[in-house]
C-alpha cells in the first residue's frame, strides 16, 4: 500500500506527465515535420518569429549580441530588438543543430509545458488540492488566449507559465517573509519580464 507521500509524489508526477502530453497534443500540427512546419497560421506572425530565432542564434553564433542589423535601413542599417529573445536563447541548442523552425516550436512546447507546471504549483500551494491544482493547471495550459496567441505566431505571448511562477513567489513571500523568498520572487518577477514584456 502506497503511503500518503508516495501517492502525492506518484500524483505529481503524473501531473506533469499530462502537461507534457497535452503540449504534445497542441504540437501535433507539427510533429510530422517539427523543422518545416510551425505552429500557427503563416500569413500572421509565425514567419517573423521564426526569423528572429534565426537572427538571435546566427547574430550569436558569430559573436556578436543580436542587437543590431544589416537587413534594414540600408546601407547602415539599425538597431533590432527581438522581442521573444528569452524564447531564442532557451532554444539555442535546438536552433543550432535543426534550425531556427525546430528552435520556435521547441519553445512553444517548453511554454505550453511551463504554464501548465506553473499553474499546478501555485493552484496546489494555494489550496492544497492535487486534483484541483491538476485541473487549473490543464485549464490554464489549453486556455483559448494561449492557443489564440499561438495560432497569431506570437510565441512569447506563450510565455504565460512564468506568471504563476511569479505569483506563487509572491505568495510564498508573503506567507513566510525571508531573504531567500524575497530573492525567489524577484528572479520569478524578473523571469516573466525577460519573458515577456507585455506580461
Amino acid at each position: 500500500m502506497l503511503t500518503r507521500n508516495r501517492r502525492h509524489s506518484l500524483f505529481q508526477l503524473l501531473a506533469l506527465a499530462s502537461f507534457v502530453v497535452l503540449a504534445l497534443i497542441q504540437m501535433m500540427p507539427v510533429l510530422s515535420n517539427p523543422t518545416g512546419l510551425a505552429i500557427g497560421h503563416p500569413n500572421n506572425d509565425v514567419w517573423n518569429h521564426i526569423w528572429g530565432y534565426g537572427f538571435v542564434a546566427e547574430s550569436l553564433r558569430s559573436g556578436t549580441l543580436p542587437l543590431h542589423t544589416d537587413l534594414m535601413n540600408w546601407p547602415y542599417g539599425g538597431t533590432l530588438w527581438f522581442i521573444d529573445m528569452f524564447g531564442a536563447i532557451i532554444t539555442l541548442p535546438v536552433n543550432y543543430i535543426s534550425g531556427p523552425v525546430a528552435a520556435y516550436n521547441a519553445g512553444l512546447l517548453i511554454q505550453w509545458t511551463l504554464c501548465g507546471v506553473g499553474m499546478y504549483a501555485l493552484a496546489w500551494r494555494v489550496t492544497g488540492s492535487i486534483a484541483g491544482a491538476w485541473a487549473a493547471g490543464i485549464c490554464y495550459q489549453s486556455m483559448p488566449h494561449l492557443m489564440g496567441q499561438a495560432y497569431n505566431g506570437i510565441s512569447e505571448t506563450v510565455a504565460a507559465g512564468w506568471l504563476p511562477i511569479a505569483l506563487l513567489g509572491i505568495r510564498e513571500l508573503f506567507v513566510n517573509p525571508t531573504r531567500r523568498n524575497a530573492m525567489l520572487a524577484g528572479l520569478a518577477l524578473g523571469l516573466t519580464a525577460l519573458a515577456n514584456w507585455y506580461y
